[in-house]
């Protein structure tokens, strides 16, 4: 069913349920309105009909005739009945006539008592005394008029409600459908974005709804996925020029070497770029490798506590390449240091990239490296006074294999920022790269502490 319908269909319950609950309040307070009414006439009729049995001897026969004329108009099925309660011996009614015990019972302890049987006919019952003695009169009709009414009624409010449901279902159906028809639009946009024309986006409505929230969001994802394509298509063509390279010069090194007979030292030539050739395809081959593996998630068994501090100086003051080179270390002056849980080998994976990279371009100018704690974070942030990355390619940098415009002279394949990026959010960390062209980068790293 569509959202469409169920909309209408909710609407259309909801709003018959509470107008039936009316209906049906309507109904038994008009029900109770027509019978105490009734009961009135019936009982102004049982009183009549006691003074003019009872009293007939005490009134005179002007004023007789003249409440004859004003009340005692006949009642459909009206009868009368006087009895006399000789000693409160009300059980003389119930002998003589069909009547609950409850109804006597009730006239016995209130004077008056009201009944309707099961063929509709209303009973008064009173309880009269005179001087002649105690007398109880009953006068029994039926309410024809208010039955017809209540009928009347009932059919009124049942068509009323049937005749509502059909108007309430199409208007709120049609109400529905303009209500959801941005969302139509929405949907028949979306249909036309395929691979091909990723650029696309959903129009957004300008009144601030959950339609707008939607719109963006699709636009929001859609950049998301253009973006993810972009670094897809880009990963495919450097990986592909990245492993032709070398497969290219091994296969043409190879063709040259058996085209012909060759001299000892051309062999040697020869197999030696070969070797080089593949010692930079097995490089690249390793390097892909441990990115494809830093998309799997370690289990908690592999991490240990570490200070973030220590790691960086067993890298600095035990690692033989970074003997000799320009850092410039300056730790945390906190006095209460903070733990962090990790794999200490890709720790040092991630943050030897960052500290390669800084290095090389920065063309070995020297770099700067701090660290501080903030709340339950401990950053640490790597500054060189390199080349820097232009404004338009700092989104990119993180992507694998993607390389700068201003880097291709330096060795390489874009792999180590992207390996850096997923061993720190192995470990619930986030990296921040902040770079001005020909001015420096800074690669700040933030890790959660314990």
């Amino acid at each position: 069913m569509k959202i469409k319908n169920k909309l209408a269909l909710m609407y259309t319950v909801l709003t018959l349920t509470l107008l039936t609950v009316l209906c049906v309040s309507i109904y038994y307070r008009f029900e109770y309105f027509t019978r105490d009414n009734f009961f009135q006439r019936i009982t102004e009729r049982a009183f009549i009909v006691a003074k003019f049995h009872l009293d007939k001897d005490d009134v005179s026969t002007t004023i007789y005739e003249s409440i004859i004329k004003e009340y005692l108009q006949i009642l459909p099925l009206e009868k009368e009945y006087i009895f006399q309660i000789n000693q409160n011996n009300f059980s003389i009614i119930q002998d003589s006539l069909p009547i609950p015990e409850s109804f006597i019972a009730e006239i016995s302890q209130h004077n008056i008592a009201y009944h309707i049987d099961h063929d509709l006919l209303s009973w008064v019952g009173i309880y009269y005394p005179d001087n002649q003695g105690d007398f109880v009169v009953l006068v029994t009709a039926l309410d024809e008029s208010g039955i017809l009414k209540l009928d009347k009624l009932r059919n009124i409010l049942v068509s009323g409600v049937l005749i509502s449901t059909m108007i309430l279902f199409f208007v709120g159906r049609w109400f529905a459908g303009i209500m959801l028809n941005p969302m139509s639009k929405i949907t028949r946009y979306v249909k036309k974005i395929k691979a091909h024309n990723l650029h696309l986006r959903v129009p957004e409505p300008t009144q601030k709804d959950e339609l707008r929230e939607l719109s963006v969001t699709f636009n929001e994802m859609l950049n998301s996925l253009e973006m993810t394509l972009n670094v897809h298509q880009n990963f495919i063509n450097n990986a592909s020029h990245e492993l032709k390279t070398p497969l290219t010069s091994i296969l043409g090194e190879a063709e040259y070497a058996l085209s012909k007979s060759r001299t000892a030292e051309e062999y040697e030539r020869i197999v030696g770029n070969i070797n080089k050739a593949a010692l930079r395809l097995e490089k690249l081959t390793y390097e892909l490798l441990q990115l494809n593996h830093s998309y799997t998630k370690i289990s908690p068994e592999f991490f240990d506590t570490l200070y973030l501090d220590e790691v960086i100086y067993e890298l600095l003051y035990t690692d033989e390449k970074y003997g000799e080179q320009k850092i410039q270390f300056q730790p945390s002056t906190d006095n209460h240091r903070r733990s962090i849980k990790a794999n200490k080998q890709l720790i040092q994976i991630a943050l030897r990239n960052v500290l390669d990279n800084a290095l090389k371009f920065s063309n070995r100018k020297g770099i700067v490296v701090t660290s501080w704690y903030t709340e339950n974070m401990i950053t640490l942030e790597v500054t060189d006074r390199g080349i820097g990355i232009p404004p338009d390619e700092i989104v990119y940098v993180t992507q694998p294999l993607y390389r700068g415009a201003n880097v291709k002279t330096f060795s390489g394949y874009g792999i180590g920022l992207s390996l850096t990026e997923n061993i720190i959010k192995l470990h619930g960390g986030c990296i921040k790269v902040r770079s001005e062209q020909n001015k420096g980068t800074k690669v700040s790293i933030a890790l959660p502490t314990c």
